[in-house]
């Protein structure tokens, strides 16, 4: 099943769902937690398992007492979860400063190619706590819902939202606090700083490579790629450097935070204060002694607690791929010297079984650019197509339409409303991040969807409007941590919103509204 969990087509990388489906029909409690899981990743229906495919039939108590089981473990496990996370990350660190210290240590192909193996081996061996972590947080977001509704307070949408404020330290927002200081010390340098307004960022680069930039700055850039070297826009695409390999947008960052004050410096004030409101609601609507409040807030808690060790950990996922980045450059520039390839680049063009094939001897083809020069031009037609966000299919995949279809026009645009108030200001629409230098004033960000490398734009923003997404998400999360308006899972916002159009949006209730179309 996981051979078969993603697939490529037109360019894109998909789930497919049903794959999805049989995989966690493996676990006895799936007709529980399934609908919690579907509300989590915001799927808008379920996917019907036919006759064929689904699980073979127990009898009654056969199933009640492996549901039983189950239930037992997973509950039991939770106790000792926290530990196990916090274990996981010092492991991992362990681990991924192995890889680092192989990289420093040669260029040989084929110790490269063993060391890839090597930490895929280990990381699949231990990364499965962080699946179960998953598993935590959408049964704790379904619980916390279905007591909603069961409690009378599900007509408060943004109550949920406010009470997940605060908790523990999230590593993204470590992550751009240690920009922040660069910032800092830049804008009191007037050396530094009138280096960043007269040159570009990659003069820049060129000066941070030579170690002419001044001491204490150099020493903050240093710290900060050492650290966070794997974080930057798009980091999970092989094809995207990171910092090591080009730090450049580190530097564009920087000059984008120069001459500003910035909110998450109060970051933690504020979430307090919503929660604090929040939690004043729950005392005005069940009574301060309650046991009912009692037993949400625990909920809501230990929500809070698991949604932190999971954006901690996706930073460990941040560093396997950055590593594997600097193992495949290493391995790209094999085959270009080799002759393999025109570029070292052009390794990124392959699959993992023809690079290591030729390194090791399993491969079938030596000529790898053809296959390059074939799947650039592939990538050409590819971004050509208007493919879809998300299909359905009967016998094979090309015997169906996988191209988007025009989407019906409502009049209305509403989403999950996930980071309280209300902004307005012009929108602007984004694809690729990496082309927007800076955001004007007053701009709301509207993007398919957000990774933490988009941080820098979302920090500019008045307010963000996404088309992927839940209440957990990572840009709901951001929303929330720097108090900045968030709807999020609103469909076809980038085809439907113009760029440049006035724009109002409510990060309470989710509503997205025109305004220059309304007063037309």
């Amino acid at each position: 099943m996981l051979d078969r969990m993603i697939g490529y087509v037109g360019g894109r990388v998909y789930y497919s769902l049903s794959t999805f489906y049989r995989l966690h029909q493996q676990s006895p409690l799936y007709p529980k937690l399934y609908p919690f899981w579907e509300a989590m990743i915001g799927l808008p229906t379920s996917y019907a398992v036919g006759p064929m495919e689904a699980a073979p039939e127990r009898s009654q108590w056969r199933k009640k007492l492996d549901v039983a089981t189950a239930g037992v473990r997973f509950f039991r496990s939770f106790i000792g979860h926290p530990r196990r996370m916090h274990q996981f990350k010092a492991w991992w660190q362990g681990r991924a400063g192995q890889t680092r210290e192989v990289l420093k240590r040669t260029d040989d192909p084929l110790v490269l190619t063993e060391e890839f193996y090597r930490l895929w081996r280990d990381a699949g061996a231990r990364w499965g706590i962080t699946l179960v972590n998953d598993a935590y947080i959408f049964t704790l977001y379904g619980t916390a819902l279905k007591l909603f509704t069961r409690w009378g307070l599900d007509d408060n949408q943004a109550l949920l939202s406010n009470l997940l404020c605060g908790g523990e330290a999230i590593e993204s927002v470590e992550i751009f606090r240690s920009v922040l200081r660069i910032a800092e010390h830049v804008g009191a340098d007037t050396a530094s700083s009138d280096l960043f307004q007269r040159l570009g960022d990659a003069q820049l680069v060129d000066l941070y490579r030579k170690r002419l930039l001044e001491g204490p700055l150099l020493e903050l850039l240093d710290t900060h790629i050492g650290r966070y070297g794997d974080r930057s826009m798009e980091e999970l695409k092989m094809e995207t450097p990171s910092l090591r390999e080009d730090p450049a947008i580190l530097f564009q960052g920087i000059r984008r935070l120069l001459g500003t004050t910035h909110a998450s410096v109060t970051s933690d004030a504020n979430e307090q204060a919503l929660r604090a409101a929040a939690e004043a609601e729950l005392d005005r609507h069940f009574g301060r002694f309650s046991v009912r409040k009692r037993i949400l807030r625990r909920v809501v808690d230990e929500l809070r607690r698991v949604v932190a060790h999971r954006e901690n950990s996706r930073y460990c996922r941040s560093e396997l791929f950055g590593l594997c980045k600097d193992i495949f450059a290493r391995l790209g520039q094999y085959l270009a010297d080799k002759g393999a390839i025109d570029d070292a680049r052009d390794v990124f063009y392959l699959g993992i079984e023809e690079i290591m094939g030729y390194v090791d001897g399993t491969g079938l083809d030596e000529r790898l650019q053809e296959t390059v020069q074939r799947r650039r031009e592939q990538v050409t037609e590819y971004n050509r197509q208007n493919v879809a966000e998300s299909f359905t299919t009967r016998g094979g995949l090309r015997d169906n339409s996988l191209f988007a279809e025009a989407e019906e026009e409502t009049g209305e645009l509403r989403g999950l409303g996930s980071s309280m108030g209300v902004a307005r200001g012009r929108a602007c629409v984004v694809h690729d991040p990496g082309s927007i230098d800076r955001l004007p004033e007053n701009t709301i960000l509207v993007a398919k969807e957000t990774d933490p490398g988009w941080l820098f734009l979302m920090l500019a923003a008045r307010g963000i409007v996404v088309e992927r997404g839940s209440m957990l998400s990572h840009t709901a999360i951001t929303g929330r941590k720097f108090g900045i308006p968030t709807v999020v899972g609103v469909p076809h916002a980038t085809s439907r919103i113009p760029d440049g159009a006035e724009l109002e949006i409510d990060g309470g209730n989710g509503f997205v509204r025109l305004l220059e179309k309304e007063d037309e």
